[in-house]
């Protein structure tokens, strides 16, 4: 990820080629494996979309957004192919996993029976959202590895380099909030028994929405932390503590920061007049 990426901020789409190579190579080396491979792509996807962004000075916005939709569909992709053309199941081996693991811990008989009982109850609920699963797992992957290739581009080719816009100027198109108020819609009013398939599209929309309106939530907590002169270090420390040590809060957190990410829509906290922002696809 790390060289891929040195190598396209210093030489550019000459870089594609290299890189193309390496998967050509990757692809006979691991075949088609499901971890290796899907890793190897996802790598390099990183790697060139991170450069990119810094390169020709993209908003952070951008880059989070392509970024994790281009590594999204291969993780999806990986998942599929491997269940419907090799017979693999990837959540079922890591259900028999954890299973196994639970089975062979020095939990309480009594405790295991209740994670194996909830685990169980999830268990189509699970099943239903790994679209989302691997959106939310590609958006970290993005996220974690375009801030390793920062530090390295910073360190080794050029200290001044910085992106125009960060993440305190992420602000969805204004359209997109319907897609948040249909996919709930339709999660709370398709039966998921007769309908399975629409209720499954609906659910995950919604939650890949409420994903990206909870990053515009942070945005507006960092953009106005920035303006007042605080520490943002500070603040997202004490949103880690929030998540670590108090987990019960978790998803009233969530709930709390997509509602203002979702309000900014009309509110505009920021009053941002970004044309560029306003005429994109996002």
């Amino acid at each position: 990820m790390v060289a891929t990426a040195m190598c396209f901020y210093k030489w550019g789409a000459k870089t594609l080629l290299v890189s193309a190579g390496i998967l050509v190579a990757g692809f006979f080396l691991y075949k088609i494996s499901a971890e290796f491979f899907p890793m190897l792509v996802i790598a390099i996807i990183i790697g060139i979309f991170s450069a990119f962004s810094l390169k020709y000075n993209k908003p952070y916005q951008f880059y989070l957004i392509y970024a994790t939709l281009a590594v999204c569909i291969v993780l999806l992709a990986n998942f599929y192919l491997l269940k419907f053309l090799k017979g693999i199941d990837l959540y079922e081996q890591s259900r028999m996993q954890f299973m196994e693991y639970l089975q062979n811990s020095d939990m309480p008989i009594d405790k295991k029976n209740e994670l194996k009982t909830t685990f169980d109850a999830a268990n189509v609920l699970i099943r239903t959202i790994i679209p989302f699963s691997y959106f939310l797992n590609a958006m970290l992957f993005a996220a974690f590895g375009f801030s390793i290739v920062r530090i390295f581009i910073k360190i080794f080719i050029s200290k001044d380099v910085k992106l125009t816009k960060g993440v305190e100027f992420f602000k969805l198109n204004d359209y997109l909030i319907y897609c948040l108020i249909a996919g709930w819609l339709g999660t709370l009013l398709i039966d998921a028994v007769s309908y399975p398939i629409i209720h499954a599209i609906c659910l995950n929309t919604a939650l890949v929405f409420t994903n990206l309106y909870t990053v515009q939530a942070i945005g507006i907590i960092k953009y106005f932390a920035l303006k007042k002169g605080f520490s943002v270090k500070i603040i997202f420390a004490m949103l880690a503590m929030l998540v670590i040590f108090f987990n019960e809060m978790l998803i009233l957190l969530f709930i709390i920061l997509a509602s203002i990410g979702a309000i900014d829509f009309w509110a505009d906290f920021r009053k941002l007049e970004d044309s560029e922002n306003a005429n994109n696809l996002w």
